[in-house]
């Protein structure tokens, strides 16, 4: 794997100038700029994301729980919300619960591990029933946006908010 250490010393820069260089940075000369670029593309540099999300505090990961991704509802909902974070440069991280509350849940934590800024739901609870998912990400403070439907406790949540389609 090419590091930025590695572009510095080819190119007789600091590993900063090369940061700042890839990051567009304005105290770094256009010439420079496109040296680094080049020669960043030509060794198959690839940014490591991870570190940037370290650094800014941004993961630009977005989470997406449903319950299922083959009907024709979720497809619809899922492949709009990958266009518009896309558009907006955040990646859509999906999971399915198959109708199963744990791994409803068991999603939730995993993305929370990547760090994932806020979470579109399609929850498998209805209003008159109470989400596990609200204390998790109200511990975490993550915000949680529920599609078409929500818990009951919903409104308790500063975090939480609901979008209701209606038909």
């Amino acid at each position: 794997m090419v590091t930025l250490k590695q572009i510095a010393g080819t190119l007789d820069l600091s590993v900063m100038a090369v940061s700042k260089a890839l990051r567009d940075a304005p105290d770094i000369g256009t010439a420079t700029k496109e040296r680094v670029r080049q020669e960043a593309k030509r060794v198959g540099y690839i940014p490591n994301h991870l570190a940037r999300s370290l650094r800014g505090g941004s993961s630009q990961l977005l989470g997406a729980l449903f319950p299922s991704l083959h009907d024709p509802f979720s497809s619809s909902i899922l492949s709009g919300m990958e266009q518009e974070a896309s558009g907006r440069g955040y990646q859509l991280l999906v999971s399915a619960s198959h109708g199963n509350p744990d791994l409803e849940l068991g999603g939730l934590y995993k993305m929370l591990e990547r760090k994932v800024e806020a979470f579109f739901i399609l929850p498998l609870v209805r209003l008159q029933h109470r989400s596990p998912l609200l204390s998790v990400a109200a511990h975490h403070q993550v915000p949680l946006i529920f599609l078409h439907q929500y818990p009951a406790d919903v409104a308790q949540y500063p975090g939480a908010t609901w979008v209701v389609m209606m038909l």
